[in-house]
């Protein structure tokens, strides 16, 4: 949801003025998929709070789930936070109109909603001074993945959208976003590394450590890949007017959009792992 909304905020509408024509498809199009990953994101929250309610109630039952369900939602850390993002999510979905200021402050309360999931991880379990620089650190890692790696769906709908020209243009525009992204991502992750690893032996030696290296190495990939479409697919497709350099462009990005999403399960697996530091 961020990312189609960072990318329809900041990235599309150079394009869209190169190929007026296509514009308005294009916008309806980005707009469907960031409704659908509202809702889909409202799904998800209600689900893992009545899921952690079972859990922490040790409930056997639905009527036990309900029955722990208000005491989770409001006198845990957990349930509070988790609340506070339903509640962003539905201001988010009446803004999704085609029209740019509306997108931009839907843009800002996605915004807001990721930057509040380290208060359900490790990060908010902390507190303390290090607990609010890793805090720091994990908002602004999550708001970077989430305009890169999201904004790759909204840029493989654009190349299938737009004229050759228009396309990349889009490729171009995107990347300011995702340099800037993954500048973020190092920097952060540096500092995550730090906190929460353990050093070497942390590493390598603990199943945090190895989901960590699994991450880095997909991170990497992900990096070559996008080099690739910068520097050549989106020339190609810019001075040729072909559909194979459409194409070819096209599953360039559909491939680093799995990536994308392996690096953000390796991050799930990572937060159901005590730290490498524990």
């Amino acid at each position: 949801m961020l990312g189609t909304l960072v990318f329809l905020t900041l990235v599309a509408p150079t394009a869209m003025a190169e190929a007026a024509k296509d514009a308005p498809r294009l916008r309806l199009w980005l707009l469907r998929v960031a409704r659908i990953s509202a809702v889909l994101a409202l799904m998800v929250g209600i689900a893992w709070i009545m899921v952690e309610s079972a859990v922490i109630a040790g409930a056997g039952s639905v009527a036990m789930t309900l029955h722990a369900l208000p005491v989770v939602a409001l006198r845990t850390q957990f349930g509070q936070w988790l609340l506070a993002r339903v509640v962003l999510l539905l201001a988010v979905l009446p803004l999704l109109r085609p029209w740019r200021v509306g997108n931009a402050g839907a843009a800002v309360l996605a915004a807001m909603a990721l930057a509040l999931q380290p208060m359900l991880g490790h990060a908010g379990a902390l507190g303390g001074s290090l607990g609010t620089t890793l805090i720091v650190s994990e908002i602004l890692h999550l708001l970077a993945a989430g305009a890169w790696l999201g904004g790759l769906l909204p840029l493989f709908i654009t190349l299938g959208t737009l004229p050759h020209k228009a396309a990349a243009t889009s490729c171009r525009s995107f990347t300011p976003v995702g340099l800037s992204a993954v500048l973020v991502l190092g920097g952060t992750a540096a500092v995550q590394v730090t906190e929460f690893m353990g050093g070497v032996p942390g590493l390598f030696g603990t199943a945090y450590g190895r989901i960590a290296l699994v991450k880095l190495g997909l991170f990497a990939v992900l990096l070559a890949l996008a080099a690739i479409n910068r520097l050549a697919l989106t020339e190609r497709l810019a001075e040729a007017a072909l559909d194979a350099a459409r194409r070819h462009m096209r599953v360039s990005v559909a491939t680093e959009a799995v990536l994308g999403m392996l690096v953000v399960l390796t991050a799930g697996f990572l937060a159901s792992y005590a730290p490498g530091t524990h």
